[in-house]
């Protein structure tokens, strides 16, 4: 081969060997291995997922429509006996009026009902029932026939699962009769249900606790604001299965012809524990966002909403806001 002077020779380009067949006997088992794991992370994810399913608690939000109300019909299960007092160790004595709320109180008294009934919230959602209750017995002896105070102690009883104490507040708040307003009608449903449970030793699983609400805006044309329903656990330890329990939480619009139908608003309806299980002081709270956007025509107000509790197909509690709205919205397990 001629050669140039100056220009090196060419290099001859030497074969490269292939890649070793030891090198692939040695990666074909790893292969092997990440792919057997790959299909059992698979497979765990899906019996994971089957089971996180089967936990989850069932949330209705897709409200019925409401019915009427007849005025001066009692719509609870049954119709009622007149209540006699009671004398149960424990139950409060206290004279009744029947058929009548006693005259309003002059407005500095009022004021301080209301300030204690608003203190007895407080400690009860902080866990302090024995000063709740304090405050609540202050406030029924300035004024032993204020609706409110007596749902209250009705209620707190009932945390305490001291329903011997609960049943007496209740019976008071009939015997008042309608002019108490929605106390009325709640305490007609509560005994109507105690008397459903009346051949049963144990009373419900789960409770509602007091329930708030926080408005973040509110005008002519939007409204929002959060709800939190507390669900106590009514017996400590009593094993459950959160894939039993249905939920059902309706929001009602009420349109400017007086109709009341069920919200056209946004709902975002989740508990503030991702995987509620009640183990953490018998108690988990569901929050409820309503947002709702009123620039079109027609478009209704906010009117009150209904809570209820299923355990296994039976209604354990339930909650309304106004409390009359709960006789007018049909009950379903489904």
């Amino acid at each position: 081969m001629a050669q140039f002077p100056g220009v090196p020779p060419p290099t001859a380009i030497e074969p490269q060997d292939p890649v070793p067949r030891h090198t692939l006997v040695r990666s074909f088992p790893i292969l092997i291995i990440a792919v057997g794991l790959l299909v059992f992370c698979l497979q765990l994810g899906a019996l994971y997922s089957v089971f996180w399913f089967r936990s989850r608690v069932l949330i209705d939000t897709h409200a019925p429509p409401s019915q009427e109300l007849p005025q001066n019909v009692s719509l609870a299960a049954r119709s009622l006996p007149r209540p006699i007092p009671d004398s149960s160790p424990g139950a409060p004595s206290h004279p009744q009026v029947p058929g009548s709320v006693t005259p309003k109180p002059p407005p500095e008294l009022e004021q301080r009902i209301r300030a204690l009934n608003e203190e007895a919230l407080r400690f009860e959602a902080q866990g302090e029932f024995g000063l709740a209750r304090k405050a609540l017995l202050e406030a029924e002896k300035l004024n032993p026939n204020d609706p409110p105070t007596l749902v209250n102690l009705a209620r707190l009883a009932e945390a305490e699962n001291r329903q011997d104490v609960a049943d007496p507040y209740w019976k008071r708040l009939v015997e008042l009769g309608p002019s108490a307003g929605d106390p009325y009608w709640l305490a007609k449903h509560r005994i109507s249900q105690r008397l459903a449970q009346s051949n049963r030793t144990q009373g419900p699983l789960f409770l509602v606790g007091t329930v708030q609400r926080s408005v973040f805006e509110k005008n002519a044309l939007r409204e929002r604001f959060a709800l939190y329903l507390p669900i106590r656990l009514a017996r400590q330890g009593h094993p459950i299965d959160p894939g039993r329990l249905a939920l059902k939480l309706y929001f009602y619009d009420q349109l400017p012809d007086g109709r009341i139908v069920p919200t056209k608003a946004k709902l975002l309806v989740r508990f503030e524990n991702p995987r509620p299980t009640w183990t953490q002081g018998g108690v988990e709270v569901l929050s409820a966002i309503y947002e709702a956007d009123r620039s079109q025509r027609g478009e209704g107000q906010f009117y009150g909403y209904v809570f209820r509790i299923y355990y296994e197909g039976v209604l354990q509690d339930e909650w309304a806001e106004p409390a009359q709205l709960r006789f007018q919205v049909p009950y379903t397990t489904h």
